[in-house]
């Protein structure tokens, strides 16, 4: 007798079978998988046969990985290079949300790990990383000016005890690029961000420095843009003793 039931073909062993040899699957055009019940069976078995060779095998397997990974290195690395060329940004884009998530989940179950990977990385390489800075701000102004505004907040919270939750451009209220045009509306003659620094010019924040010597107060009306202005090194110390109670009318 001719069977009459409806059949697909399986995608493993390639043979038509009837419907009732495939298990459910909701997601499916017909409700079924594509691959039948006994070669599932055997995949699972394949699959179990080999996680349990490389739970018996763990330490091995791993030395002989890195092994090809030491001989074959630079294969590997400019493969590796040439697949995120051509996929990496538009697989990022796909998946940038689940990855961000992913990388900050991971960043606070290992903050720790983090914290001291870093900390040994600034203590290896503390000439070099104060090298690149000192460079990097003598040609990039803006990197000089944002370096600052995050050193001066950094002290601040610092002093109290304090963390920030916002970027320093999110408390600043503008970007880099008008933060600059700004402050440079103030020079007078003599003035350059050449001259910024301990006998040059320096900027003051009449809050931040209130929230410094008095209390805790909101970072976003410390550091916004309409509360920073330039002064002289000749007229700091004289500014310094007002600045207070100058402060204090501003809040």
């Amino acid at each position: 007798m001719t069977d009459l039931s409806p059949h697909q073909v399986c995608n493993k062993c390639h043979e038509m079978k009837p419907w009732s040899a495939f298990s459910k699957h909701t997601i499916k055009k017909n409700g079924l998988r594509q691959t039948c019940r006994p070669c599932v069976k055997q995949c699972n078995e394949i699959s179990q046969y080999f996680a349990k060779h490389y739970q018996e095998n763990k330490d091995r397997i791993l030395q002989h990985q890195a092994r090809y990974y030491q001989k074959n290195k630079f294969r590997i690395n400019e493969r590796t290079k040439l697949y995120q060329q051509k996929n990496g940004k538009k697989n990022y884009q796909k998946n940038k949300s689940k990855i961000l998530s992913r990388q900050k989940e991971y960043k606070q179950k290992n903050k720790d790990r983090f914290k001291q990977r870093h900390k040994l990385y600034y203590q290896k390489n503390k000439a070099r990383i104060y090298q690149y800075l000192k460079n990097k701000k003598q040609i990039d102004f803006n990197f000089k000016l944002k370096h600052v505004l995050r050193s001066r907040i950094h002290n601040a919270l610092k002093s109290k005890c304090a963390t920030k939750d916002l970027r320093t451009i999110e408390l600043l209220g503008c970007s880099i690029s008008n933060f600059r045009a700004h402050i440079e509306k103030q020079f007078v003659a003599g003035m350059s961000w050449e001259t910024h620094g301990n006998y040059g010019w320096h900027l003051v924040y009449f809050v931040l420095y209130f929230f410094q010597q008095e209390c805790v107060l909101c970072l976003h009306h410390c550091i916004c843009i309409n509360n920073t202005h330039t002064h002289t090194h000749t007229h700091l110390h004289t500014y310094s003793r007002t600045i207070s109670s100058r402060a204090q009318a501003l809040i």
